[in-house]
Order: structure tokens, then sequence, then C-alpha cells
């Protein structure tokens, strides 16, 4: 009966926040990670430098999306934003990664309207997975369904884990006005454990393909790559980011999204801008011939 209980306190933390609508889920699920926080916190795990166990936070994102090679599924920046925050609660320790405010703070400056540059955003973490059998008999945790609790066990009969891992990236936003698409790939962008980091740097090539017909570019992980994209014409386009791996040339990771973009007109750089209270003004010096007019356009 105690082994039930449990079984049913997992399930209900993973699953009854499905039953809110979408304003009230994200109340709920503030309350629901704290219970499974707790339910988890006593676990100690066989491979420290493993951050997330998967089943720590509930989820609004399905377990399809949470894959190193995905080729099936794509990833927008609303994806990839809820999927950092399920990773967030997920850690065994919230310190070892970026607030979600402050990651929100760095993307919220996107705008389709604007020539200022699209950001990629890439996640890739190894994590702690719950065998569906460990939580079948007594033989891999000690229950406490006193106080929804769990433990390591002194003697399983074997781990009650399996590993995986994820991998997924996006623009942080999928819409330009523009046909001329500036994308930046900055170093700090790139959220991984520092294992899985500087696997990443040691063993693989990063590589982006976004979708203009010239196929995949190399991109330097130590180092901020600005690349001007220019598209053929007003329509959606598949971006393509993987990993390859440096001796074999295999495939490993591959993660899909998409820019539409919404116009067949060119971003016009201003010549200076400034900001003012709620908007960004750019100036257009005239043209410089002489018989014409040599006032300044200015657009808010």
């Amino acid at each position: 009966m105690k082994i039930k209980k449990l079984q049913f306190i997992v399930a209900y933390f993973l699953t009854s926040f499905l039953s809110f609508n979408s304003t009230a889920q994200y109340e709920a699920t503030r309350g629901i990670n704290q219970q499974l926080r707790k339910l988890f916190s006593q676990l100690t795990f066989p491979d420290t430098s493993i951050k997330i166990l998967y089943e720590r936070s509930a989820k609004f994102i399905d377990d399809g999306y949470y894959k190193f090679y995905n080729p099936d599924s794509t990833i927008y920046e609303e994806t990839w934003m809820q999927m950092y925050r399920e990773t967030y609660y997920a850690a065994h320790d919230t310190n070892d990664f970026l607030p979600i405010d402050s990651v929100l703070q760095r993307f919220d400056t996107q705008n389709a309207y604007t020539c200022k540059p699209v950001k990629m955003a890439v996640i890739n973490y190894n994590m702690y997975n719950i065998k569906k059998e460990a939580l079948d008999s007594g033989d891999y945790f000690v229950f406490d369904t006193v106080n929804d609790m769990l433990f390591d066990h002194p003697s399983p009969i074997a781990s009650p884990y399996f590993e995986s891992s994820f991998f997924v990236a996006s623009p942080m936003i999928n819409t330009s006005f523009y046909k001329d698409v500036t994308y930046t790939v900055a170093a700090n962008n790139i959220f991984a454990d520092n294992k899985t980091r500087m696997d990443m740097m040691e063993n693989y090539t990063l590589q982006i393909n976004f979708g203009d017909g010239l196929g995949f570019r190399s991109i330097d992980q130590t180092r901020d790559t600005s690349l001007r994209i220019i598209y053929p014409r007003k329509n959606t386009y598949p971006i393509t980011t993987q990993l390859v791996h440096n001796i074999s040339l295999d495939v490993v990771y591959l993660s899909k999204s998409t820019m539409e973009i919404l116009s067949d007109n060119f971003c016009l750089i201003p010549d200076r801008s400034f900001g003012v209270p709620g908007m960004t003004v750019g100036v257009y010096n005239a043209c410089t011939d002489p018989s014409l007019p040599t006032k300044k356009i200015i657009i808010v």
C-alpha cells in the first residue's frame, strides 16, 4: 500500500497540472515544483556531473522534445524558454543555473520589426530519469509516505536511474519583417553543464543551416559569431542546428526550428540611433546628391 501511495503521489505531481487552463497552469506549477523538489531532495546520484533529474519538475513540454537527436519536432522560442524553465526546476541545485528571469531579460529585446540581431540559443544537458520499475517495489528506494519523500536504498537491486540527454536550439524570435536577418551565436547563450560543454568543444563541431540555400555554417563555440543571412523572399524557412563528431563526422545531436520572413523588404540600418523612453529612434541621413534636399529622415 505504501508503494502504491508513492506512485500515486509522483503521478499526481507530474500530471495534475494538465487539468488547469493555461493561465492557472503557471500558478499551479510553482507549488507542484516545490513538492517535487521536496519529494526527491534527499537522493544522491551516481555521477555528480549530471545536474538534472527529469522527474523533479512539472512538465508542459512533451517528453518527445527531450531528445538529443530530434528531426521530427520544431523548437520555437516559447518551447525553448519553457524547456529551460523545466530544466531549471529539475536541477539538483538551482544555483548551478542562470536564474530564469535573467535568461528572459537576455532575450526580451528581440523584435521582428527592428534591424537588431536575432540571438540563437542552445540547450544541451545530460540528465537522470527514474526507471519505471523503481517505483513498483521497495527494492530501489526507501519510501517515506508520511513526509512524501524518497531516500536512497542502502542495498538496491540495481540503479533506479537511466541516463539520457537533450539538445534544443532556436532563434529567440521566429519571425522577421525583413528578409535579411543577422543572427548572433554567443558562447554564453549555449547552456550546458561543464562536462557536456567541454565535450562539445573538444569533440564536436557546431553547425547551423539557416535555410537560405547555402547549407551549414560551422560556428566557433569559443567566441561570439554574427552571420547576415539573406533569404530569397517572404516565406517560412527551416533552421537546423547540429553537432558533428570531429572524427566519425556523424551528426550526433540535431534540433530544428524556423524563421518566418514577413516581407520582401531589406532592413535599412539607420546612420545613427538613440534611445528615448519607450522607443528607439533611428536617424537616416539624406542622399548625398547636392541637388536634393539635405533634411534628415527620422523614423521612430
